[in-house]
């Protein structure tokens, strides 16, 4: 009865040998004569004619160990060997030793594991076990105590390498009691007699505890309806009723922000459900707070004859459609208004794997199931036999190749153009940690990582950082720059992973957090001065900023107000200046109004739930901005109505990748700009031209005709022939350093020849400091960088000062200084708002994501009405009845104008046009076309390969407001069919994104993004470049509500406060590796939301049965929930290459 072969239906093959009862080389006889023992388990991949998947082989070997009665032995796994398999060659890949307690008069330990050691390429991680009966103090009960102990394979007596863990189990039912780690920092369990959680508290009998509770009722006479509660680490209760099937159907929770809060008032109600005879949800109401007023959200819910859902009516009325076909295995998705077509549809093709083979747009109106129906795009994905992407065709036709190791990690990656991306990987290890990256064959970074899989040094273009960890822990104690300047961090490991100091040359930065949830409280920081600079926050009980107060010790504090619904809509913001900007909802929870003293915007939105208009009034003043979009939600035509008659039309067109090819604008008949685009391979834009009265200016005053970019493999910006009237002008970029991709030299050469023109030198070189940092730009102006790579200060060549910048304790620019005095900036929502000058400052009006105007005080008082494009760049300035018009080059530069705002509606540095991106992080410099200093997520992270490229080559699809990764101008999911209103407001009931319930929202993906991926290494490197591993989720197919996710043990796990846009990685905070361990973030946050069971995991396997399983059938059990009988933990959640992921953290959320 022991299954020998199973042939999968997307033609992979697991084929099982089984060793004889009467026993093998490998095995010992079976004790009682059953053929039961895997010998060795292949998995065959499906035939392809794209890709080379491995055929991977598991073999066991097994050894004989004694009963604890006089019986027969038992046998236990000793080796676990996987091959790869090639013809006429195999290649071991890892080999797992298990060793036993062999001790039968030592009931208690006899047969439990005692060692693992896992060899990968001759390096052994070896994992130690101990167990010993104790008592536990807190419940006084007896627990099996286990100690885990893992050394990596670089251990030694003068480094340890290792890391020790412990566990308490209940010896009454085997529920985790205490979990502890290296750091002494403990999460307690308790339960009630059904073995329910009653309580989980982090670093209990510390001054650090902080507890969640939970209580549960059944119901026992008629009328009661059974609930639990959930109390989290502040005292706010959380109550949700469940129906007869364990399904929540209404959610309450205390309003503990309410004015006069009492804990015995009655909870209101957050969230109900309704449910059809057949089980399925039919409706979900989120009911947000607008202060005492209750805005119900309801989405409905529709299944087709399958029972699969096809449709969701959103709160604002648009219908979600999503067809699947069973049959043909296709899935078909548009959106409906009123039971008729609103955009157009995308028919995705599933093959056995479950993964898309095409994914085709068809125009609004098409029937895609007609006779010769024609798609207006096709992307195609084709898969080697373990269903990994091999290579996708983008609508254009440019091809990407990718290729894979044996543990599904790429190691290259052919671009259109022929280069190819390699990467290598910890030599010790089976995770995904990168220790080199080339392409074309030259080496961007290297990476090099210990036992414990930390990163303990990286090198980018010759620069080396060093990491140095305490015995155990998971987050660096120093870092040494390539400038050899070293920065010391403090933890405080009770309160999350967060430094609690960081030390540098400079100062010290002292962070403060709430002693329950952990949330960033308060920062000093002493400048060179001697003059301590502090912050202070104040959070709402649902996690949402409530006021933050900044200023030096010696000078009254700046003060900033919030207010905000449940569902973290803000309503009301007052600014440092005592201003207060109001927002007001309609019903579906759109934005409909926003106002600031006389300045008011009006919002209305078409049938999709899109912004359509916008009216901002000032006085006399007023602008009115209306947007149209295409059938695949693709802005198209935008009309700005500047009153009296004056109109302007911005029409824009794409081509079948979504990337921008014409723009024009225009004044009645008049042709102001009729720019096009056109772009390589690999989607870099290489020639831009314009015709018009109102085309851009060169940095050296030309008018711009036409633009020609060239690039090296690397991204790199080889050359820039720019033509003008009368003349062209050609600047040649060396990069001839030992980092590649910094700009070394450029050469300028005109026709006809200017001889001496002091605007055309004819060569400048550029230098840098040991961190990379760019010393001197094209204007021979100097510049100067701290310790921690932050711009301080720019001088003339003379040495006289052109300014200097000021940051606070989170590396936020938060001022600038010039002869003319110091000014003060600050943010809201991680945009700039305010600039304080002494009398003079400038307020910046914005509202869903849109720049509206800028009021200016002091000594020239004036109110700007701003008019902008889809990127946010200002192209008008409206004040006081004179128009000032606005234009750019690709990469932003502009001669400014008399507001603070421009390109992609960031600030532009008056003295010298830079944009300081990331509030602060490092500079984009507009005339060179990239950034100053590298970015620390490249070259393996989401940075891309090239530290230095501003947006990958492609400044007219992308934005970068973080300075870290470029963003899609319009977030669209291929097979949506949908733009920027497959999200819109109010579809809140039926999604876990907060921006649902704030206006036009913008879905995720990318116009390219198939499905997600889950081999992070392509999307990381390439940004525009994707593969598909896994089947994507839908865009429409999410009818889980932020009720029904759950974390472990059914406790609703979904935070209410908001997740602001992230700026990612400080460069000025060390690099992190997020150990698996349970976070005081995991259980401190409040998590309303009906606390429903979660999924349930599969049935709990003996030691025996586990140890029986092959890798493939083991990594699945853990995967779905299954515990480790060998350890008592599920499996560690799969470790990120801790540099490419954006640290979520108190330090780098919720940052106005």
């Amino acid at each position: 009865g022991n299954l020998l072969t199973q042939v999968n239906a997307n033609g992979v093959t697991e084929t099982s040998e089984w060793y004889k009862a009467e026993g093998e080389d490998g095995c010992p006889a079976d004790p009682q004569g059953f053929v039961r023992n895997l010998k060795r388990k292949t998995v065959t991949p499906a035939k392809s004619d794209y890709g080379n998947a491995p055929t991977l082989q598991t073999r066991y070997t097994y050894s004989e160990l004694p009963s604890l009665i006089d019986r027969e032995k038992w046998l236990a796994i000793e080796n676990e060997t996987l091959m790869q398999i090639r013809t006429g060659n195999e290649l071991e890949l890892t080999t797992t030793t298990y060793a036993y307690f062999n001790d039968p008069g030592n009931p208690f330990e006899h047969g439990r594991k005692r060692l693992d050691e896992v060899a990968h390429k001759g390096n052994v991680t070896a994992t130690h076990y101990s167990y010993r009966m104790a008592r536990y103090a807190r419940t006084d009960e007896p627990v099996l105590h286990t100690d885990i102990e893992i050394v990596g394979f670089d251990d030694s007596a003068t480094k340890p390498v290792r890391k020790r863990h412990t566990l308490m189990h209940s010896m009454f039912n085997g529920e985790p009691l205490l979990n502890r780690d290296d750091s002494d920092v403990e999460i307690a369990y308790e339960y009630d007699l059904l073995s329910r959680v009653t309580k989980e508290t982090v670093a209990p009998n510390t001054a650090y505890e902080a507890s969640r509770s939970y209580t549960y009722r059944l119901t026992n006479a008629a009328g009661q309806q059974a609930l639990q509660t959930a109390c989290d680490v502040k005292g706010v209760t959380t109550t949700t009723w469940l129906d007869g099937f364990n399904r929540p159907i209404k959610e309450a929770r205390q309003d503990a922000d309410a004015p006069g809060f009492n804990p015995n008032d009655e909870p209101r109600l957050t969230y109900e459900a309704t449910y059809n005879n057949r089980e399925q949800l039919i409706s979900e109401t989120v009911i947000d707070w607008e202060g005492p007023k209750n805005v119900p959200l309801t989405s409905l819910l529709r299944y087709d004859d399958w029972g699969e859902q096809r449709c969701v009516v959103r709160a604002d009325g648009v219908e979600e459609h999503e067809v699947t076909d069973p049959i043909h295995q296709t899935t078909t998705q548009w959106l409906e208004v009123e039971g008729k077509d609103a955009t157009g549809k995308t028919v995705t093709a599933n093959n056995l794997f479950d993964k898309p083979d095409s994914i085709k747009r068809y125009a609004k109106g098409v029937d895609p199931t007609a006779p010769g129906a024609v798609a207006y795009s096709e992307h195609l994905y084709r898969y080697d036999g373990m269903g990994r992407t091999a290579e996708e065709h983008d609508p254009m036709g440019n091809r990407t190749a990718y290729e894979y190791d044996a543990f599904d990690r790429m190691v290259k990656t052919v671009l259109p153009d022929y280069y190819e991306v390699e990467r290598e990987y910890a030599p010790h290890s089976t995770e995904d940690l990168p220790t080199r990256i080339s392409v074309g064959g030259i080496e961007l970074g290297t990476q090099e990582f210990d036992g414990l899989d930390r990163m303990t040094a990286s090198t980018t273009g010759g620069r080396r950082s060093e990491y140095t960890f305490d015995p155990g822990q998971s987050q660096p104690k120093s870092v040494l720059r390539p400038s050899g300047v070293t920065t010391d961090y403090v933890y405080r490991p009770e309160l999350g992973e967060d430094p609690e100091q960081r030390i540098a040359v400079e100062s010290t930065a002292v962070f403060t957090y709430d002693q329950q949830n952990a949330r960033l409280r308060k920062t000093q920081e002493v400048d060179e001065n001697g003059i301590t600079h502090v912050l202070e926050r104040e959070y709402f009980s649902t996690g949402e900023l409530k006021s933050e107060r900044r200023g030096a010790a010696n000078e009254e504090p700046y003060v900033m107000h919030y207010q905000y619904s449940r569902q973290a809509r803000l309503l009301n913001y007052i600014d440092v200046l005592g201003q207060h900007q109001t927002y007001t909802y309609n019903p579906r929870a759109q934005l409909i109004e926003t106002r600031l003293g006389n300045t008011h915007s009006t919002f209305t939105y078409d049938d999709l739930a899109r912004v359509k208009s916008i009216r901002t009034v000032d006085g006399d003043q007023v602008l009115e901005t209306t947007i149209a979009y295409d059938d695949y939600g693709r802005e198209v035509l935008r009309t700005f109505d500047f009153g009296q008659g004056v109109i302007q039309t911005l029409a824009q067109t794409y081509d079948e990748a979504d990337r921008l090819t014409h723009r024009m604008l225009q004044q009645g008949s008049d042709l102001l700009r009729d720019e096009t685009y056109a772009y390589d391979e690999r989607g870099r834009l290489v020639d831009y031209r314009c015709e018009g009265s109102e085309c851009p200016v060169d940095p050296y005053g030309k008018t711009i005709i036409g633009q020609l970019f060239g690039f090296d493999e690397k991204d790199n910006l080889t050359y820039l022939e720019t033509t003008f009237d009368g003349g062209r002008h050609s600047i040649y970029f060396e990069y001839n350093n030992e980092d590649p991709c910094q700009l070394s030299a450029l050469d300028n050469e005109l026709s006809p020849p200017r001889p001496g023109d002091p605007d055309y030198p004819p060569r400048i070189d550029f230098n840098y400091d040991a961190n990379g940092n760019l010393l001197n730009d094209e204007a021979g102006r100097l510049l100067g960088y701290d310790s921690l790579s932050r711009l301080i200060s720019v001088s003339a060549l003379s040495g006289e000062s052109l300014g200097d910048y000021q940051y606070d304790a989170l590396d936020i620019l938060s001022g600038s200084g010039s002869d003319s005095g110091n000014e003060r900036r600050f943010y809201q929502n991680g945009d700039l708002v305010n600039l304080v000058k002494g009398a003079d400052s400038s307020t910046f009006v914005r509202a869903e994501g849109v720049v509206l105007a800028e009021h200016q005080e002091g000594a020239s008082p004036k109110s700007l009405l701003l008019a902008a494009d889809d990127k946010s760049s200002v192209l008008h300035e409206l004040g006081h009845g004179e128009r000032l018009d606005l234009a750019y080059t690709p990469y932003g530069y502009s001669v400014g104008g008399e507001g603070a705002l421009g390109y992609n509606g960031e600030q532009r540095e008056v003295r010298d046009g830079r944009y300081l991106l990331g509030k602060g992080y490092r500079a984009l410099n507009s005339t060179l076309m990239r950034f100053e200093s590298p970015d620390s997520l490249s070259p393996f992270g989401k940075g891309g390969m090239n530290g230095y490229a501003y947006v990958a080559g492609n400044p007219v699809g992308y934005t970068d407001p973080t300075g870290h990764l470029k963003l899609k101008l319009f977030a669209l999911l291929m097979f949506s069919g949908v733009g920027e209103a497959g999200q819109a407001a109010g579809q809140g009931a039926a999604r876990t994104s907060r921006s649902v319930l704030q206006g036009a929202s913008r879905t995720a993906g990318q116009a390219t993004n198939a499905a997600s991926s889950t081999v992070g290494a392509s999307d990381d490197l390439l940004s525009g470049f994707t593969m598909t591993t896994t089947r994507g989720s839908s865009t429409f197919g999410a009818t889980t509500s932020v009720a029904q996710q759950t974390g472990s043990r059914g406790v609703s796990s979904i935070s209410s406060a908001p997740v602001p846009s992230m700026p990612g990685p400080s460069r000025a905070t060390p690099a992190v590796n997020y150990a698996p361990q349970q976070s005081r973030q995991a259980v401190a946050q409040t998590k309303p939301g009906p606390a429903i069971p979660a999924p349930k995991p599969p049935k709990p396997l003996s030691t025996k049965e586990f140890n029986k399983l092959g890798l493939f059938d083991r990594q699945r059990y853990l995967d779905r929930g299954g515990i480790d009988p060998t350890t008592g933990m599920p499996a560690p959640k799969k470790k990120s290459n801790w540099m490419d992921v954006p640290k979520e953290s108190a330090r780098f959320r919720e940052q106005p």
